[in-house]
């Protein structure tokens, strides 16, 4: 271990017999370190640190995020999904969603809907325990697919379709207000 020794003390291998305490010897390092420690404070920039903290952030959360984005609802393209969608599809297209029109074309649908949730961790109906199963990327997914999906339909309201969803999946409180909340952020209630 290197010892800085303050200018004009005597080192370990000098013969002075007056050598100070240990204890103020610390002190006296302990003083120099805080000073140097001030001095290069003096001329520190935040910015650089900050730059670099700013990207690394937004890196994680396109590493959280785009993997989701990029691969949403892929399953729809293969078998038995894409026929049964091209099938059913315009026909949801002109429902309002949750209307009995609606719950019968996914009862007719129900093979692909359970290949589809059996593929996909967005839908709550991938878990066992439901939305309880649920991370923070799959909610912000759902709650994304939830908007896209009823754009489709003409008469679309997320905060009527929130509301629906909140009985149907059995959503705590403090998770629709969430979910809520974040829909009012971005603009789409």
């Amino acid at each position: 271990m290197h010892v800085i020794e303050p200018k004009g003390s005597a080192t370990v291998n000098d013969n002075v017999t007056n050598k100070r305490p240990k204890a103020v010897y610390k002190d006296d390092v302990k003083d120099q370190i805080r000073q140097m420690m001030h001095e290069q404070n003096a001329f520190y920039d935040s910015r650089q640190d900050t730059l670099k903290h700013i990207k690394r952030v937004s890196n994680l959360l396109k590493e959280m995020i785009k993997p989701r984005a990029r691969n949403h609802d892929s399953s729809k393209l293969q078998s038995p999904e894409k026929e049964y969608l091209d099938k059913y599809a315009p026909k949801l297209y002109n429902t309002s969603y949750n209307s009995e029109e609606y719950k019968q074309y996914l009862e007719e649908l129900q093979p692909a809907l359970d290949h589809h949730h059996q593929n996909n961790r967005h839908h709550p109906e991938h878990f066992s325990n439901g939305i309880e199963g649920m991370n923070l990327i799959d909610l912000l997914e759902m709650l994304a697919d939830w908007k896209a999906a009823g754009e489709r339909h003409g008469n679309f309201d997320l905060e009527k379709s929130l509301e629906i969803n909140k009985l149907r999946f059995n959503i705590p409180y403090q998770l629709y207000k969430l979910l809520y909340d974040t829909a009012v952020y971005m603009k789409w209630i």
